[in-house]
C-alpha cells in the first residue's frame, strides 16, 4: 500500500510538472492507465474479485481523474464555442434557420448569440493551468483530443467500481467540461468513438454527483444543440442525453425563465417529441419508451415563468389562423393576457369597453398585459401549423392539453369531479376561476383545428384532432351537461356546448358518402361520432342519420367502425332514446339506397354490413335487455319503420317507376353494384331488429300487452309480405298454372289453405331463367326471414299455453290475424318449402349481386342463415 501510494505521488508530480509538456504528459497518463488496466485484469485472475483495488489501483485512478478534469475543464473554459458552430454546417441554429420567422430563440426573428467574453476572460491572455504544462495546443484541440476523455472515462468508471471509495469529482469543473462537450460535438470531423467517450463521461458525472451536477441552462442547451446534428439523424443516445440533462436543469430553476432556443432546435424537438407519443401509443404496455423529448417540453412550456401564457399562446395562434397568418396587434388584443394592477402616477386610467373581461374605475391603477415569450408562442404556432395540416405529429395538440390541465390542476389540488359542475348564479366560483386557464387552452385549440377538418375545407381524409380534444374535454371535467352551454365561456371564445355543436353540425352535414371526393372517411366520422357521444348525446341527435350514414360505410372488420357503432347504441339505450336511434338507422339506409351508394366506392368489403358486426349485435343485445317493459311497442314500431326504409330500392332499380318492386335490373354494373350495397345494408338492419327483437324482456309464457302484440304482428306481416311478393313474381314469369299464390278465389277456404300447404310439391325451378334481379330479391328474402324468425318466435312464446303448443296446425308465415288489417280471403301465404327452396336455388351463385367479393359473401352468408333458421323454427314447432 505503501509503494503504491508513493508511485501515485510520483505520478501526480509529473502530471502536474509546470516544464513537461502536454505531449508528454498524455504519454505519462496512457502508461498509468494501461498499469491500471492490467493490475485490474491480474486481480480477476487471480479470483480476487473486481471490486478490490489493484497495487496501484485507487490511488492512481484518483490522480489521473482529477487531472484529466483539470485539463478538460480548463479546454472547455477556453474554446470559443461560437466558432465551432459555424464551422458544423449540419448543425442546428445557423443563421438562415434561425431568421426563418416565428422568433423561438428571439423575437422578430434575429437570432441571440452569446456575449463575448471580456479580454482579461480569454485563453490567449490566461496561462494555462500546471495540469496542462508547456507546449500547450489550442483548447479547441484539447477538448476534442481523444486520449484526455478516455482517461477520464476509465479512471472514473475504475473508481464506480471500487465499494471502498466514494469518488466525487468537483462540480464546478464537471459543468465547464459539459461546454467542451459541446465543442466536441459541433466539430465536423469528430468520430463516433469520441462521442460515446464523452456522453459516457457526463453519465460517471451525473450518476457521482447526483443533483450536485448541475451545469448551466444555457450550457445544457448549448451541448443539446451541438448533439442535434445531420450526421446523428436526430435520433442517438446523445440527443436523448442531453435533452434529458437539459430537462433537469430547466426544472432545477424554477425562478429563472428558460433561455431562448432557436427555432430550427425546436422543430427537430417538437418531432421527436410526436414520435415519442406514437412509439407509446402502439407499444400497448409491452416495452418500455423513452419520454426524454416530452419530458423536456414539459418542463419548458409548463414553467413557471411560462405556464400562465401557454393559453394566450394558443389563443394568439389561433386568431392568427382564422386571419390567415395576418399580424397581430399584441398591444390591442387582451385574450388570454394575464392583467396585473399598478399604482399610477398621475394619470386617469382609460375604460375598456369589452363584453370578456370587464373592468371597473380606479383612479389608482391601469392595467398592462403580459405577453408570451417568443419561445412558447413560437411552441404554439408549430404545434397548430402542425396539426392544421393533418400531419400525424399534430398530436401534440392533444398532448399539451392533457398535460397543462394534469399540471395545472395538480397544483390546484382539486379533482376532476369538480371541474365541470353547474355555474353559480352569484357569480363564478373559485373552481371556476381556477379552470378559467385550461378552458380557454380547450377553446383555441378546438378552434385552431375543427374549421379545417370538416369535409367542405379540402381535407377530408387528414388524420383529425378535433375528436381528441372533444374526449380529453370529457376526461378533464370541463364539460357539464347540467351547466347552461355545458361551462363557463372562456375569455374571447365560445360556450363548449356551441363550439361542440357548431362542429357536430359541419362535420356531419357538409358530407355525404353520395360525393365522395367531399365526403369523410368513415373512420373519421366514427372518431368524431363517438367523441360527441362521449361527452352528450345530445349534441349528435339532429345529424344522427347522416352521422350513421357516414359511419355505415366504414369496413366491417374496422375495430373502431364497431366501437362507434356499439358506443352509439349505449348511448341511447342510456338515454331511453333506441326508438330515435332506430329511426336514424331506417333514414341513413334510406338515404344511400336511393343515392346509389355501394360498399364498394368507400373502399371497405362488406362495409355495409358493419352495422351487423358481432360487437355490434352483443350491444344491441344488451341495450334490448334493459328496455322499459313500457316501451317495447314504441321499440317494435321504430324497428319496422327502420326495416321498410332499408328495404327501398335505389333510384338505378327503380327505372323510373314509382312500385320498384316489379322493375327490370339493369344488369351488372355500377347500378348493380349499388344494388348490393342496398342489399347488403338490408341484410344489416334485419340482423340488427332480429337482434333487438330476441332480447326484448318480453316473459315467455305471459302475454304481451295489446299495443306490442299489435306492433309484433304488422312487423312481421311486413317481413312476409317480402317473400310472397318474391314467389308471385317468379310464379307469374314460370308460368305455373297450378300457382294461386297471391290470386283472390272464391273457393272454399279450408281447399285454399291446403293448396297453400301442399304447394310445395310444385317447387322444381329447372328451365327457369332468373335475373340478377331475382338473386337480390332471393338475398333480400333471406335477410327478411331472419327478422320474422325473431318476430315468430317471440309472438309464440308469450302466449298461454294452448297458443304456444297450437303453431303447428297454422302454416308457419301465418301471423297472427289480430296484427294485421289482411285477411284470409285477400292475403294468401306462400309455403316455408317453397319460398326456402326458391331462395337457396336462386341465390346459389358465386358474386351473383356483382358487388364486392366481402359484401356479397356476407349476403350469401345472411341468406343461408335466414332460410335455414326459418327452418329449425318450424321443426320445433311441429316436434312439440
Amino acid at each position: 500500500m505503501e509503494s503504491s501510494t508513493r508511485e501515485a505521488r510520483e505520478a501526480r508530480a509529473r502530471l502536474y510538472g509546470a516544464t513537461t509538456t502536454f505531449a508528454d504528459k498524455k504519454v505519462l497518463a496512457t502508461s498509468l492507465l494501461a498499469d491500471l488496466g492490467g493490475a485490474v485484469l491480474a486481480t480477476k485472475t487471480a479470483g480476487a474479485g473486481s471490486d478490490r483495488p489493484g497495487p496501484c489501483g485507487t490511488a492512481t485512478a484518483l490522480v489521473l481523474s482529477e487531472w484529466a478534469l483539470a485539463a478538460l475543464a480548463w479546454a472547455g473554459l477556453g474554446a470559443d464555442v461560437e466558432v465551432a458552430k459555424r464551422s458544423s454546417t449540419g448543425s442546428v441554429g445557423r443563421d438562415a434557420r434561425d431568421n426563418a420567422g416565428g422568433g423561438g430563440g428571439a423575437a422578430n426573428g434575429q437570432r441571440q448569440t452569446a456575449k463575448e467574453k471580456p479580454e482579461s476572460r480569454k485563453n490567449t491572455k490566461t496561462p494555462p493551468p500546471r495540469a496542462v504544462g508547456t507546449s500547450v495546443p489550442d483548447a479547441t484541440e484539447v477538448c476534442l483530443d481523444r486520449t484526455l476523455w478516455h482517461v477520464l472515462a476509465f479512471s472514473m468508471r475504475y473508481l464506480e467500481s471500487q465499494k471502498t471509495t466514494s469518488y466525487k469529482p468537483n462540480a464546478t469543473a464537471t459543468a465547464h467540461v459539459t461546454r467542451a462537450a459541446a465543442v466536441a460535438f459541433f466539430e465536423r470531423g469528430s468520430k463516433s468513438d469520441l462521442l460515446n467517450l464523452v456522453t459516457e463521461t457526463l453519465g460517471l458525472f451525473e450518476k457521482a454527483l447526483g443533483g450536485k451536477f448541475k451545469p448551466s441552462t444555457e450550457m445544457c442547451l448549448l451541448a443539446l444543440q451541438a448533439s442535434l446534428t445531420e450526421r446523428d439523424e436526430h435520433d442517438s443516445d446523445f440527443v436523448s442525453f442531453f435533452v434529458r440533462l437539459t430537462t433537469r436543469s430547466v426544472a432545477q430553476s424554477p425562478h429563472k425563465p428558460p433561455p431562448p432556443i432557436d427555432n430550427a432546435t425546436v422543430d427537430v424537438l417538437l418531432v421527436r417529441a410526436a414520435a415519442e407519443i406514437l412509439n407509446k401509443s402502439s407499444s400497448n404496455g409491452s416495452t418500455t419508451h423513452s419520454n426524454d423529448t416530452l419530458d423536456f417540453l414539459r418542463a419548458v412550456l409548463l414553467h413557471p415563468a411560462h405556464v400562465e401564457t401557454v393559453p394566450g399562446a394558443f389563443a394568439e395562434s389561433a386568431r392568427l389562423g382564422a386571419m390567415g397568418g395576418a399580424a397581430l396587434d399584441l398591444d390591442t388584443s387582451t385574450v388570454g393576457k394575464k392583467k396585473t394592477k399598478r399604482k399610477a402616477e398621475g394619470t386617469v386610467p382609460e375604460m375598456k369597453d369589452s363584453p370578456e373581461t370587464p373592468e371597473t374605475p380606479d383612479d389608482d391603477a391601469k392595467t398592462y398585459e403580459k405577453t408570451p415569450p417568443p419561445l412558447v408562442k413560437y411552441m404554439a404556432n408549430a404545434i397548430t401549423q402542425i396539426a392544421r395540416g393533418g400531419d400525424v405529429t399534430g398530436n401534440l395538440l392533444l398532448w399539451v392539453f392533457r398535460s397543462f390541465v394534469e399540471g395545472t390542476w395538480k397544483t390546484k389540488g382539486l379533482a376532476a369531479t369538480t371541474r365541470g359542475g353547474a355555474a353559480s348564479s352569484s357569480g363564478p366560483t373559485q373552481t371556476e376561476k381556477d379552470s378559467a386557464p385550461s378552458r380557454l387552452l380547450w377553446d383555441s385549440l378546438f378552434v385552431s383545428v375543427s374549421h379545417h377538418e370538416t369535409a367542405g375545407n379540402g381535407r377530408p381524409n387528414t388524420t383529425c384532432f378535433a375528436p381528441g380534444l372533444i374526449t380529453e374535454l370529457h376526461r378533464s371535467g370541463l364539460y357539464s351537461q347540467t351547466s347552461v352551454g355545458g361551462g363557463p365561456v372562456p375569455a374571447g371564445g365560445e360556450a363548449p356546448r356551441d363550439r361542440l355543436a357548431k362542429y357536430a353540425k359541419d362535420i356531419f352535414c357538409a358530407s355525404t358518402p353520395v360525393s365522395n371526393h367531399n365526403a369523410l372517411s368513415p373512420e373519421t366520422a366514427a372518431r368524431a361520432l363517438r367523441s360527441l357521444l362521449e361527452v352528450d348525446v345530445r349534441l349528435v341527435e339532429p345529424y344522427l342519420a347522416q352521422a350513421i350514414a357516414l359511419v355505415w360505410m366504414g369496413d366491417k372488420d374496422s375495430e373502431l367502425v364497431n366501437k362507434t357503432i356499439a358506443a352509439t347504441v349505449a348511448a341511447h339505450a342510456d338515454t331511453r332514446r333506441l326508438p330515435e336511434l332506430l329511426g336514424a338507422i331506417g333514414a341513413a339506409a334510406s338515404a344511400l339506397n336511393v343515392s346509389g351508394v355501394s360498399s364498394s366506392e368507400t373502399g371497405g368489403e362488406g362495409g355495409a354490413t358493419a352495422l351487423a358486426s358481432d360487437e355490434v349485435l352483443h350491444a344491441v343485445a344488451a341495450a334490448s335487455a334493459r328496455v322499459p317493459p313500457g316501451q317495447i311497442k314504441d321499440i317494435v314500431a321504430a324497428a319496422r319503420d327502420a326495416t321498410r326504409a332499408a328495404f327501398t330500392r335505389t333510384d338505378s332499380a327503380t327505372d323510373g317507376s314509382k312500385n320498384a318492386k316489379h322493375s327490370n335490373p339493369s344488369g351488372k354494373g355500377k347500378e348493380n353494384g349499388a344494388e348490393c350495397g342496398a342489399t347488403a345494408r338490408v341484410v344489416a338492419t334485419c340482423a340488427f331488429v332480429a337482434t333487438l327483437v330476441s332480447f326484448l324482456p318480453a316473459q315467455p309464457g305471459a302475454s304481451l300487452p295489446g299495443a306490442a302484440k299489435e306492433a309484433l304482428c304488422g312487423f312481421g306481416n311486413d317481413l312476409v309480405s317480402v317473400a310472397r311478393d318474391f314467389c308471385v313474381s317468379i310464379d307469374a314469369r314460370r308460368g305455373d298454372d297450378s300457382a294461386s299464390i297471391g290470386k283472390s278465389s272464391k273457393e272454399p277456404k279450408k281447399k285454399r289453405k291446403r293448396e297453400t300447404l301442399d304447394a310445395s310439391s310444385n317447387n322444381s325451378l329447372d328451365g327457369f331463367q332468373f335475373s340478377p334481379r331475382d338473386r337480390v330479391d332471393a338475398a333480400r328474402v333471406g335477410a327478411a326471414l331472419v327478422a320474422f324468425t325473431a318476430v315468430a318466435a317471440t309472438l309464440e312464446v308469450c302466449h298461454d299455453s294452448a297458443a304456444l303448443h297450437g303453431r303447428h296446425a297454422a302454416p308457419y308465415l301465418c301471423v297472427d290475424k289480430q296484427g294485421g288489417s289482411n285477411s284470409e280471403e285477400t292475403f294468401q301465404l306462400p309455403s316455408l318449402a317453397r319460398v326456402a327452396a326458391w331462395t337457396l336455388h336462386i341465390g346459389d351463385t358465386r358474386s351473383a349481386l356483382g358487388g364486392t367479393h366481402g359484401a356479397d359473401e356476407t349476403v350469401s352468408a345472411a341468406l343461408g342463415v335466414g332460410v335455414a333458421g326459418a327452418c329449425v323454427h318450424r321443426l320445433a314447432q311441429l316436434a312439440a
